[in-house]
C-alpha cells in the first residue's frame, strides 16, 4: 500500500498520458478508478492540465461510482421495483428513480 504523497496520482496520470501520446488507446477506452472524490477530481484536472483536449473522454471513477454504473446497467433489464431486498436500499431507490423513468 501507498501512503500519502507516494505519487499515485502522478503514476496514473504519466501512464495515461503516456498511452493517449502513443496511440496505444483512445481516451474513451480508458477508466482510472480512484478511492475518493478528491482523488478523481484531482487526476482529472492533472490530465486536463497536462494534455488538454485530448483527455476529454477518459473515464475516472471512483469504486463506489464505478459499482452504482454497474448496478444500474445490470439491473436496467429487471422489473426493479418488484424486487424487495433492491427497492429497500437506498441505492437501490436511487438507482430505481434513475432508471425505471422513461
Amino acid at each position: 500500500m501507498a501512503g500519502p504523497g507516494t505519487g499515485k496520482t502522478r503514476t496514473l496520470v504519466e501512464r495515461i498520458a503516456r498511452l493517449l501520446r502513443t496511440c496505444a488507446a483512445a481516451p474513451d477506452e480508458i477508466t482510472a478508478i480512484t478511492f475518493t472524490r478528491k482523488a478523481a477530481t484531482e487526476l482529472l484536472l492533472r490530465l486536463a492540465k497536462l494534455l488538454g483536449a485530448r483527455a476529454d473522454g477518459v473515464s475516472v471513477q471512483t469504486f463506489h461510482a464505478l459499482g452504482l454504473i454497474c448496478c444500474g446497467r445490470t439491473l436496467l433489464p429487471l422489473d426493479c421495483r418488484q424486487t424487495s431486498l433492491f427497492s429497500t436500499s437506498r441505492l437501490g431507490k436511487r438507482c430505481s428513480r434513475r432508471y425505471t423513468r422513461r
